[in-house]
């Protein structure tokens, strides 16, 4: 059985649960807010710190460094924290940037399918009581 949007009422007790809901969203919205520039250039520099060096040396890194933060700047700080610790652990080797997004997408998805769920709820939590 497939179910979709028109066949899945909400219960009574998730149309009460509004305002919980509501608050929820927010706090998983506050807990998404990006790193700053400075702590992102500052955690990829203690990744850096700590992982080996190739044969190219770190001539390049403040560039290398700038560009990853402003890609990475579009991630919640936990996410990116949790992503170079899991590089800093795992390889022996600074990871390049497909390698480190591939890090950062497989821990964020969670996050927006929880993010996708709550604006769903809430806006369906919403309609219910507007009706």
């Amino acid at each position: 059985m497939v179910t979709t949007r028109a066949t899945w009422p909400l219960s009574r007790d998730a149309v009460e649960a509004g305002p919980e809901l509501a608050a929820a969203k927010a706090r998983l919205v506050d807990l998404s807010r990006p790193l700053s520039r400075q702590a992102l250039e500052d955690e990829l520099f203690r990744t850096r710190v700590l992982m080996s060096r190739s044969a190219q040396g770190d001539g390049d890194f403040d560039v290398i460094a700038a560009v990853y933060a402003d890609e990475l700047r579009a991630y919640p700080a936990d996410i990116v924290i949790d992503a170079l610790r899991h590089v800093r652990r795992a390889d022996k080797w600074w990871p390049s940037w497909s390698e480190l997004l591939e890090i950062v997408e497989r821990r964020a998805r969670p996050r927006r399918a929880l993010m996708k769920a709550l604006n769903e709820l809430v806006r369906r939590t919403s309609a219910s009581e507007a009706a």
